[in-house]
C-alpha cells in the first residue's frame, strides 16, 4: 500500500543543541510574536510562606463609656466585618454619654457590639485596623537565608500578579504555627483589595548577590518540560 507521508521534521541536532526552524509563513499562520530578549540584573530566589498579622500599634478601639444601652447615630449603619470607615465619624451613643466618634480610620476588624444591646463600661464596640502598611509574618524555612534581607517582595496566592514591597521590622516574638520555625515580620509599603489579618501569602526572598547578563522571560510565555506554554 502506499507508504503514510510524513512532514519534514523541523528539529535538527547542531552545535548549539536541537535547534527547531519555523519558517516565515509558519510564523504568520501560528500568531508567533518575535522580541529582542532583555537583559536583567536578578539574584537566586527562594519563595517563602507567610500571613498577615494583626498590628497592635495600628489597631484603635471604640469602646463604651458608661454602661447601658448601645444606640446608633441617626442615619448611620453599623459597620459590619471588614467594613471601611473614616475617623471623626459619630457613629452611637451608649446611654446619656457624649456621643461615640470613630478614632481613626482604617477597617473593622472586631465587632463587639451592636446597637440594642446593654454593654459595659470600657466594652470594646469596635476594633478599627489600619491596613495602609500591613504586617506581614513571613517563616524562615529550610533554604532561606542566614540573615533576613532588609527588603523583600510579598506577593497573594491567588497568582494575580498583585504584589508589594516589604521592609524588615525584626524578628517575630512567635515562631510561625504552621512550621514550627522562627519567622520575622516585615512592614509592606502597599496593599490590595482584599488583603486582612489571617490572609496567607508568600514572600521571594533572594539566597544569593545579584546575577548580571541574565534575560527576562515573561512568565506566560514559560515553556514546561512536555513543550506547551505554562
Amino acid at each position: 500500500g502506499d507508504k503514510p507521508v510524513m512532514p519534514p521534521s523541523r528539529a535538527a541536532a547542531g552545535s548549539e543543541g536541537v535547534v527547531v526552524r519555523i519558517d516565515s509563513a509558519e510564523v504568520d499562520g501560528l500568531g508567533i510574536v518575535l522580541a529582542p530578549a532583555r537583559a536583567v540584573t536578578t539574584a537566586p530566589m527562594v519563595q517563602l510562606n507567610g500571613v498577615i498579622v494583626p498590628d497592635s500599634a495600628r489597631i484603635a478601639f471604640l469602646r463604651a463609656p458608661v454602661s447601658g444601652r448601645l444606640e446608633a447615630a441617626a442615619d448611620v449603619q453599623w459597620p459590619e466585618l471588614a467594613s471601611r470607615v473614616t475617623a471623626g465619624t459619630v457613629i452611637a451613643q451608649v446611654s446619656d454619654a457624649r456621643p461615640l466618634a470613630i478614632p481613626r480610620g482604617g477597617v473593622v476588624t472586631q465587632v463587639g457590639a451592636r446597637p440594642g444591646e446593654i454593654v459595659q463600661a470600657g466594652q470594646v464596640l469596635l476594633a478599627i485596623s489600619d491596613l495602609s502598611q500591613p504586617l506581614a509574618r513571613i517563616a524562615w524555612t529550610e533554604g532561606a537565608p542566614a540573615t533576613p534581607p532588609a527588603r523583600l517582595v510579598v506577593q497573594p496566592l491567588d497568582r494575580s500578579g498583585r504584589s508589594a514591597a516589604a521592609t524588615l521590622v525584626g524578628p517575630s516574638f512567635d515562631v510561625d504555627p504552621a512550621t514550627q520555625r522562627p519567622a520575622f515580620n516585615y512592614r509592606m509599603t502597599g496593599t490590595w483589595p482584599g488583603l486582612a489579618a489571617g490572609l496567607p501569602i508568600t514572600a521571594s526572598v533572594p539566597t544569593g548577590p545579584p546575577l548580571s547578563g541574565a534575560v527576562a522571560v515573561p512568565a506566560r510565555l514559560a515553556a514546561t518540560e512536555y513543550g506547551a506554554f505554562a
